[in-house]
């Protein structure tokens, strides 16, 4: 972890590695407050900003006078009774619905440089209001607008992002190319929201209209790299989960 990420940051990454683990299941409830100020010798404050963050991502649901609850962490197989004692692979691809050619594309990305805010912060781990650069930009199939990408890469990894020249498709490879970082892994999650005034603008549709918010971590080689949040149309956008039988080797 960067040496400038502060406490808070560090007690929600340990926390949510051991939600992660299985050291608090699923249904059990975190210690108390006066147990995590002992456990981490932090203050008051910073297991609250810590809890907040696990909050806002979904880790937990904080009860008044019960404390706080764990939520599921990964989502459990469905597995058919024709298939229970087999294990099942799974592929995910995307729909669009149009009628036209379904050409697929992104504008250019605006790029900005702004403070880490406390999810992003948490996310690449690093000290909240550090410099990020954010990328934003749209996504279009036949020319209609499906999704609002922004994009938040840490300037620590990446100094002088805007000066490298116009990032035309693919992100990753235009970080390998001019700063030698490989992309390891990633995870995405998808949530919901409602439209606000700016969603309803480029993407053309009401306020508080449901969209849907794509979440994503990328690990680099040398730690993690990219935050990226996309809200897409749902009825332009489809993620499309297929679940087929894997034979035993």
């Amino acid at each position: 972890m960067s040496k400038q990420a502060p406490k808070y940051i560090e007690v929600f990454s340990k926390l949510r590695q051991a939600l992660i683990s299985g050291e608090y299941p699923e249904g059990s409830f975190l210690p108390t407050e006066n147990e995590l100020v002992r456990m981490y010798g932090v203050s008051k404050s910073t297991v609250r900003h810590a809890i907040k963050i696990l909050r806002e991502n979904s880790l937990i649901e904080v009860k008044q006078g019960s404390g706080a609850k764990v939520l599921p962490t990964v989502q459990k197989p469905i597995l058919s009774a024709k298939y229970r004692d087999s294990r099942l692979r799974s592929a995910v691809s995307v729909r669009y619905n149009t009628a036209g050619e379904q050409k697929i594309e992104n504008t250019r990305a605006a790029i900005d440089m702004v403070q880490a805010g406390e999810t992003v912060a948490a996310a690449l781990q690093i000290g909240r209001n550090s410099k990020v650069y954010r990328l934003q930009r749209l996504q279009l199939v036949d020319g209609a607008a499906f999704g609002y990408m922004v994009n938040y890469i840490s300037e620590q990894m990446t100094p002088g992002l805007p000066e490298k020249g116009e990032i035309v498709t693919n992100l990753y490879d235009h970080i390998a190319d001019h700063y030698g970082i490989g992309i390891v892994s990633a995870e995405e999650t998808v949530g919901a929201a409602l439209a606000g005034f700016v969603e309803a603008q480029l993407l053309r549709v009401e306020v508080n209209q449901p969209l849907i918010v794509l979440r994503r971590l990328s690990i680099g080689d040398r730690g993690p790299l990219e935050y990226c949040e996309t809200t897409v149309r749902p009825d332009l956008f489809q993620l499309v989960i297929t679940l087929s039988k894997q034979e035993q080797p």
